[in-house]
């Protein structure tokens, strides 16, 4: 049961990245049926083996934070449509479920390289919009695969790069397949970017390419062919695609704060911190930025924070802001507690993540979760290891005889 449901959890990381795209309203999004399975599938496991994993200190602070957010509803803000209760709760079953199902680095690798399926699919979406013409505004233009907004589809890209690179260097002889798969990705959130013309993920891709720098002799040496390769397929590719807009777009990077107001997000963060102090002890409450910050923020609409730290802070308030960094120093200490490249892998994923979310409101998002669940089961599997290193030293001394060591156990 425990084989079967880790399968399951594969699918549904598989579909984080690929599989939002929406049934019905009634039903919602692929990846939550996938989710719905995966559940119930681990409860079963759970019942026919009446053990499940003891939590770390990161699952207390993901339990006190999904708590705080609970209790918060009774002094929210929110509008109906803003409740976010099942998100949060959804988070924190993920990040349960893949401590208890990945305990050793084969099995978080193999995670990882699900993750990565899941964003080619993802891009094929987005391609296909593309090449069909839906834009996702008629003022600009943006595409994206259908149930994903641009910023997220390509921060959630970005994100795996780091990822593909190290299981591309990292795990020694591999199906070509797989190696395919994990040199291409590179290239196809390069595409997703321009696609979907996303400065945040430009900007947030800056310890990505630190690390892919880091990794560039490794990268020649294992795969030089598939290196070059793709990039004659992605010359031909962007030769023939036309990106002259998005190019402009992602042009106005270094001067968005100055322009535009990154996007108008200024205003929006202005809003919310003047309305927050109003309640600077408890917040608006779980999902109440929007109702909270719009008679301040000069818009004609009601928006969220876009901002993941003020947003935490504003709806939960200092408890609520403490415990998510208390979860968030979790993460930070599984990092610094790695060694090697495996260190340097999880830290361009956590410092990509940390700029990227400034600009969006992640803090609710099975995707942060999952990745904070993922780099603290791999901290914890890399030490079970040097555990088992220490208690199960090798003997001392000249090895004993065939003869006599049978002798012995005689």
């Amino acid at each position: 049961m425990k084989t079967l449901a880790r399968a399951c959890l594969y699918a549904l990381i598989a579909a984080v990245p690929g599989l939002f795209v929406t049934i019905s309203d009634s039903i919602g999004s692929v990846n939550r049926i996938i989710g719905a399975i995966c559940v119930v599938v681990w409860l079963a496991s759970i019942l026919a083996t009446q053990r499940i994993r003891r939590m770390h200190l990161f699952h207390v602070a993901a339990f006190g934070f999904t708590t705080w957010y609970c209790i918060s509803l009774w002094w929210t803000v929110f509008d109906a449509g803003n409740d976010y209760r099942a998100t949060v709760l959804q988070a924190l079953v993920l990040t349960i479920m893949i401590w208890d199902l990945l305990r050793t680095k084969k099995q978080v690798y193999a995670a990882m390289q699900a993750y990565l399926v899941g964003g080619y699919i993802s891009t094929a979406f987005t391609l296909n919009a593309y090449l069909h013409n839906a834009k996702l505004s008629a003022y600009e233009t943006r595409f994206s695969a259908n149930g994903f907004d641009p910023n997220d589809l390509a921060l959630l890209l970005v994100l795996g790069v780091p990822m593909a690179i190290f299981l591309a260097t990292e795990l020694g002889k591999q199906n070509k397949l797989r190696l395919a798969i994990n040199m291409g990705y590179p290239l196809i959130t390069i595409l997703v970017i321009l696609m979907t013309s996303s400065r945040g993920s430009l900007l947030s891709s800056l310890p990505v390419i630190a690390f892919a720098l880091l990794s560039g002799k490794r990268l020649f040496k294992v795969a030089w062919g598939y290196l070059a390769a793709g990039a004659a397929l992605a010359l031909a590719a962007f030769s023939r695609l036309n990106f002259a807009d998005s190019l402009s777009r992602l042009a106005t990077v270094t001067s968005s704060g100055s322009g535009d107001k990154f996007s108008g997000r200024a205003n929006l963060w202005q809003g919310g911190w003047i309305a927050y102090g109003d309640h600077p002890w408890f917040g608006f409450g779980g999902g109440g930025y929007a109702t909270a910050a719009f008679p301040f923020s000069g818009y004609g609409e009601k928006l969220f924070a876009h901002e993941t730290y003020l947003s935490v802070l504003t709806e939960l308030g200092p408890v609520g802001f403490l415990i998510f960094a208390s979860a968030l120093f979790c993460v930070i200490h599984a990092v610094v507690s790695m060694r090697g490249r495996e260190r340097l892998m999880w830290a361009s994923v956590l410092g990509s993540w940390m700029i990227g979310v400034s600009a969006l409101s992640w803090e609710f998002r099975s995707q942060t979760w999952l990745f904070f669940s993922l780099i603290v089961t791999c901290a914890y599997a890399n030490r079970a290891m040097a555990v088992v290193e220490v208690v199960e030293p090798e003997p001392a001394g000249e090895p004993l005889p065939l003869e006599a060591s049978y002798q012995q156990a005689a």
